[in-house]
């Protein structure tokens, strides 16, 4: 059994009381951001209400007034009762399935900077993005290299994309397909954790200049999670001229080899979910309306 595939347990958002008090400001502004959701899409009464608080809270934060990635991937209790707005009980496991699978992959994702960040003088050098709060990780004989980190998240995209069918994604896509007060859906295009992959293993070489500006304005608005300061540390290496963390080649080859790796099958998981927008035919979630060129320029030859 996969870590995909293994028991879940799911909640409707719809039932949370987000003024309650176990629940953090962090908690309040995702609940509120999925029931406004809900509330707009199902064309409820609730939405002006619900979205008047959202406002109010997301100000408090500093942070878009809409359902975001951060919401429903890394604010969302995925190991415990994953907050979910899907109410058919399959389309709702699957869509509780698909926000842990993606932690599991930001998790991996995140232990692999960490790693790379323990190197040399990398933490050192890097120390001006001091809200990157998660610390260095000293290399051991016993730690496993950031590159199995990488084949690791691989490994679990894998299993998303095998084990989630189309008919189920487009039942629970539904809910963060637009976001709304000017503001995008949630999407995997605002992982932070791999355009910093990208910038610290090979400078960021394949990321044009279009999808620069895209990532920057997205920056300002706050679409990419910062919890643990990834869009700050993102929008540091940005600014740097040269991005390049310290490690050995075989390091730096196997990261940028296992992110095309991954890439390709995040191609093939929107050829299979989204033909359409893998086409170029519809605009996918996020904002990005000519997904095939993106997909192409962002695959780096070794």
């Amino acid at each position: 059994m996969t870590e995909y595939s293994s028991p879940i347990t799911v909640i409707d958002t719809r039932m949370l009381d987000p003024y309650a008090g176990h629940f953090d400001l962090h908690d309040k502004k995702a609940i509120l951001a999925m029931q406004a959701t809900a509330a707009c899409i199902e064309e409820s009464s609730k939405f002006e209400g619900l979205n008047d608080r959202l406002l109010e809270t997301a100000d408090i934060l500093g942070e878009p007034a809409t359902i975001t990635y951060e919401d429903v991937i890394f604010t969302n209790p995925v190991f415990g009762d994953v907050r979910v707005l899907s109410l058919d009980p399959t389309i709702a496991t699957a869509e509780g399935r698909f926000y842990r699978s993606h932690r599991i992959i930001e998790t991996s994702l995140e232990l692999a900077i960490r790693k790379i960040m323990g190197l040399g003088n990398n933490a050192l050098r890097f120390a001006q993005a001091e809200t990157y709060t998660p610390p260095p990780i000293a290399e051991s004989p016993y730690t496993v290299s950031p590159v199995q980190d990488l084949k690791n998240a691989k490994a679990e995209f894998l299993h998303l994309r095998t084990g989630l069918s189309r008919e189920e994604f487009m039942a629970f896509r539904v809910y963060f397909k637009d976001g709304f007060n000017g503001y995008p859906g949630p999407s995997g295009l605002y992982s932070a954790n791999i355009p910093i992959l990208d910038l610290i293993a090979n400078g960021g070489v394949n990321i044009q200049d279009g999808v620069r500006e895209f990532i920057e304005e997205k920056v300002v608005m706050g679409m990419y999670p910062n919890r643990k300061g990834e869009r700050d540390l993102m929008a540091f290496l940005l600014q740097e001229s040269d991005s390049t963390m310290e490690m050995n080649d075989e390091i730096r080859t196997g990261i940028i080899d296992t992110l095309n790796r991954i890439r390709m099958h995040h191609d093939k998981a929107v050829q299979k979910h989204l033909p359409e927008v893998a086409s170029g035919e519809a605009p996918g979630s996020g904002g990005i309306s000519n997904y095939p060129e993106l997909s192409d320029a962002k695959k780096v030859k070794l």
